[in-house]
C-alpha cells in the first residue's frame, strides 16, 4: 500500500483519573483511554498519536489537528477553568475536539454552561441516575454516524448515570441515541460544525455522553476491535481527516481507470490511499478496509472476473458494519451473475444483472447525483441494471435504442449503518469537468468531509540566549506556502535575509532558527513566504540584542505586515473589517483562496 499525503496528528487527553473496566476482548481491566487509543492509532497511525494524562499548553496543542478528551464517569470538575480556556482558543484556531464522558456536561452545565452551548453546540437536558440505561448505542439518521450500532455493557462501570444531552446551537446535530432495557431511546451526543456567516467552516466537535472504549460489536462475527475502528475511521471523516482507500483492480488495462480516479481524488483535495491489485489476487482485506470509512474499488474496462471470493466477503462484512463503498465497472454485474452469484449482488449491492454490453452515450444522475449529466468518452461494455431488494437507482444510461437503462444503484439498507454506490460502467468514461462531480458528490453521501480552515501561521516567537537569537514558528504541511523566509533588520537599515526554505512538510511542525546579529541593539525579524508567486510577509518580533545578556522573554507575533491590495479581510465572526489592528483571528481572501492568521499580540 501506498499512502498519499499527509496523516493528520492527535493528542489525546486521558483525564479519567484512573477509572478503568473490564474489556473481555482482552480479557482484562483497561483505562478507558485504552480502545480509543488503539482505535485512533489504527486509522491515522501510530506515530501520528500522542497520549498524556494533562492538557499540553495552547502552543503545544496547536501542533495538533485533534484533540480527544476521555473523562469517563467522574463527577467533579473534571476540565478546570483555565483548561477549559485553552480548549476554547484550540478551537478559535481552526481544529477539532472529541469529548466523552458520561458526567461532562451535567457538571460543565452547571459552572460553565456556554463552553458546552457554544463550543459543543449541546444542551445538558437531565442525567441518569444509577445504571442499566444504555443497552446499545445507535448512530443518529442523517449524522456522521448514521445507521452504526454497538452493543453497550449495561450495568457496568462506563453506563453510570449517564448525560441525556441534545443539539442547541445551528450546525448541531444528534450523532447517537441509546437504547435499553425499558424500551426507551436517549440522545448521548452531538456533532457541530461551527461556520462563519460566510459558511466557512472554522472548527468541529463531538461531544458524547459514553465511553468509545466500552462499545462492543453487534456483528457476533466481528472483534468488537474492530467495529470500533469503522466508527473511529467515521469520527475521523467528520472532522475532516479520514483517508479514502482507493482499491486499483484493473491491472489488465495497467491501471488506467483508477488511475484517473486517483487524479481527481488529487483535484479535490481528498486524502486517500491506493491499494494496488495484481491481476487474479483478492484486494485489501476486511481488516485494512476497517481503516477507512469509504472504499472505491474500482475495476474499470476488466473483463475478467476482478472480485474474487476473499473480496465478496470481505466487502459485505465492511458494509454490515457501517462502511461506505463507492465500486465502479463495466463488467461487474455480468461476472457475479455468470457464476451464480446473483443473489450476492442483489442482497449486498442492490443491483440485478439485466444484459452486458450495451451503446451508451452518456449518463446522468438522480437522487443524490441529480443534475448531473455528461457524455461518455470511449466506453467498451457497459452492464444493463435494475435495483432489487432494497436498492434504488442514482444514475441513469443516455441510449438512442431503448428507454433509459439505469446503470448506477444505490444501497443503503446494510444493518451497521453502510452504504454501497455501485456503478455498471467506468467512472473514468465520464467527460472531463463533469466527472469530477460525480465523485464528490458520492463522497459527501458518504459523509466524507473537509478540515476546517488550516492555520497557515501560529506563532512567530524570539529568545535570546547564548549570544544567539532563537526564532521559532509553526510551520503547516499543505498550507500553500511554496517558500519561507525570515529577515532581519535594524532602524533605519535594509532588511537582510537570513534563513529561506523551500522543503514540503509532511505534518504540522515547529521550526527553529538561529541567527547572530553583527552587533547588539535592537532588531526587528519578520517572517513571509512565496504564495502563488506572491511574496507576502505574515508576522514581525523585536528583540533586544545582548550577547552578554540571556532573556527568556518570548515575543509573540504582533503585525501583519501586508497584505495584497486585492484582499478582503474578515473577522471570526465572518464580518468585513478595513485591516488587522487587534488580536485575533482573522481570515484573508484573496484569489479565490482563504487563509487563516492568528494575530496573537
Amino acid at each position: 500500500m501506498i499512502w498519499i499525503l499527509a496523516a493528520a496528528t492527535a493528542y489525546v487527553w486521558d483525564n479519567d483519573g484512573g477509572l478503568a473496566f473490564y474489556d473481555p476482548e482482552v480479557n482484562e481491566r483497561v483505562g478507558c483511554e485504552y480502545n480509543l487509543v488503539r482505535a485512533l492509532k489504527e486509522v491515522i497511525g501510530a506515530e501520528n498519536v500522542e497520549v498524556g494524562t494533562g492538557l499540553p499548553s495552547l502552543k503545544t496543542l496547536l501542533l495538533y489537528d485533534m484533540l480527544f478528551i476521555v473523562n469517563g464517569w467522574r463527577d467533579d470538575e473534571m476540565i478546570k477553568a483555565e483548561e477549559r480556556d485553552t480548549i476554547r482558543k484550540y478551537l478559535e484556531a481552526g481544529n477539532c475536539v472529541y469529548m466523552e464522558g458520561n458526567n461532562v456536561n451535567a457538571v460543565l452545565s452547571k459552572i460553565d454552561p456556554y463552553f458546552i452551548l457554544d463550543y459543543f453546540g449541546t444542551k445538558y437536558v437531565d442525567q441518569d441516575v444509577g445504571y442499566g440505561y444504555m443497552d446499545s448505542i445507535i448512530g443518529h439518521d442523517s449524522s456522521f454516524a448514521a445507521g452504526v450500532k454497538y452493543l453497550y455493557p449495561a450495568g457496568t462501570g462506563p453506563d453510570t448515570t449517564p448525560d441525556i444531552i441534545v443539539p442547541a446551537s445551528a450546525g448541531a446535530d444528534t450523532g447517537f441515541i441509546s437504547y435499553d432495557s425499558r424500551k426507551a431511546y436517549s440522545a448521548r451526543g452531538v456533532g457541530f460544525t461551527k461556520t462563519s456567516e460566510e459558511k466557512t467552516v472554522l472548527y468541529k466537535t463531538i461531544n458524547v455522553s459514553f465511553d468509545f472504549g466500552a462499545l462492543r460489536s453487534a456483528d457476533p462475527t466481528v472483534a468488537d476491535s474492530m467495529a470500533r475502528k469503522i466508527l473511529m475511521a467515521r469520527i475521523v471523516t467528520f472532522f475532516g481527516y479520514g483517508k479514502v482507500l482507493l482499491v486499483q483492480d484493473d491491472a489488465t488495462y495497467d491501471y488506467s481507470s483508477s488511475s484517473v480516479v486517483e487524479q481527481d481524488l488529487r483535484t479535490r483535495d481528498v486524502t486517500y490511499a491506493l491499494w494496488e491489485v495484481p491481476a487474479e489476487s483478492p484486494g485489501p482485506s476486511f481488516k485494512v478496509m476497517c481503516n477507512h470509512s469509504i472504499v472505491i474499488w474500482c475495476c474499470g474496462k476488466e473483463d475478467r472476473y476482478t472480485l474474487l471470493a476473499a473480496d465478496t466477503l470481505a466487502i459485505k462484512k465492511y458494509l454490515n458494519n457501517g462502511g461506505c463503498l463507492f465500486i465502479t465497472g463495466e463488467n461487474i454485474a455480468y461476472e457475479l451473475s455468470a457464476i451464480g452469484w446473483k443473489g450476492y449482488l442483489g442482497d449486498v449491492f442492490g443491483v440485478y444483472f439485466v444484459q452486458n454490453d450495451i451503446a451508451l452515450d452518456g449518463v446522468y444522475g438522480d437522487d443524490f447525483l441529480r443534475g448531473l449529466r455528461g457524455r461518455l468518452v470511449n466506453p467498451a461494455s457497459p452492464d444493463e441494471i435494475l435495483p432489487e431488494g432494497n436498492g434504488f437507482p442514482v444514475v441513469y444510461g443516455i441510449t438512442s435504442k431503448k428507454a433509459d437503462p439505469v446503470e448506477g444503484v444505490e444501497n443503503e439498507s446494510f444493518p451497521g449503518g453502510g452504504k454501497s454506490v455501485f456503478y455498471s460502467f467506468d467512472y473514468s468514461t465520464i467527460e472531463d469537468g463533469v466527472r469530477e462531480d460525480f465523485l464528490q458528490n458520492t463522497l459527501e453521501e458518504f459523509y466524507y468531509a473537509y478540515p476546517p480552515l488550516a492555520v497557515n501561521f501560529v506563532s512567530f516567537n524570539a529568545l535570546v540566549t547564548g549570544g544567539e537569537v532563537i526564532l521559532r514558528f509553526v510551520k503547516e504541511s499543505d498550507c500553500g506556502v511554496e517558500r519561507w523566509m525570515i529577515e532581519r533588520r535594524r532602524e533605519g537599515e535594509k532588511w537582510v535575509r537570513i534563513w529561506e526554505d523551500v522543503s514540503a512538510s509532511s505534518r504540522r511542525e515547529v521550526v527553529e532558527v538561529k541567527d547572530t546579529p553583527p552587533s547588539p541593539g535592537r532588531y526587528v525579524y519578520r517572517i513571509g513566504g512565496i504564495e502563488s508567486s506572491e511574496e507576502v510577509w505574515f508576522s514581525t518580533v523585536e528583540v533586544m540584542y545582548c550577547p552578554e545578556r540571556s532573556t527568556n522573554t518570548t515575543v509573540f507575533a504582533g503585525e501583519v505586515k501586508r497584505l495584497p491590495e486585492t484582499a478582503e479581510v474578515f473577522d471570526i465572526a465572518g464580518k468585513k473589517v478595513k485591516k488587522i489592528e487587534k488580536p485575533g483571528i482573522y481570515f484573508i481572501r484573496e484569489k479565490g483562496r482563504t487563509r487563516k492568521i492568528i494575530l496573537l499580540r
